[in-house]
C-alpha cells in the first residue's frame, strides 16, 4: 500500500511540476511536508537518472513519445494483420463462389 501511496504521489508531483509549481507550492497545494516533496522528487530525479527539472520533464516527454510510437506499431501491425486475414477471406469466398457456380453448370 505505501508503494501505491508513493507512486500517486510522484504522478500529483509531476503534474504540478509541469504545470511550473514551485516545490513549496507542491506542498502546500498537496498538503504534504516540504520535505516529502523534496523526497519524491529526489526519487524521480534518480529513477530517471536526471538531476534538474528540465531533464526530468524531457525524460517523462521522451516516454511519451516512446509508448505512443509502441502502440502506433502495435496498431500497424493488427492492422496489417487484419487485412490480410481479410485477403485471405476473400479470396476462399471467390474461390467457393467459383465452384458453386462451375457445379452448377
Amino acid at each position: 500500500m505505501e508503494k501505491e501511496k508513493i507512486l500517486t504521489e510522484c504522478k500529483d508531483i509531476t503534474k504540478l511540476m509541469l504545470e511550473g509549481y514551485t516545490t513549496s507550492a507542491m506542498a502546500k497545494k498537496l498538503n504534504y511536508s516540504k520535505s516529502t516533496i523534496s523526497s519524491r522528487i529526489k526519487y524521480l530525479f534518480n529513477k530517471y537518472e536526471v538531476k534538474t527539472r528540465t531533464q526530468y520533464i524531457v525524460a517523462i516527454f521522451g516516454e511519451i513519445l516512446k509508448e505512443h510510437k509502441i502502440r502506433h506499431e502495435i496498431y500497424e501491425k493488427n492492422i496489417k494483420r487484419l487485412k490480410n486475414e481479410i485477403k485471405s477471406l476473400k479470396e476462399q469466398l471467390e474461390n467457393s463462389f467459383k465452384k458453386v457456380l462451375k457445379d452448377e453448370h
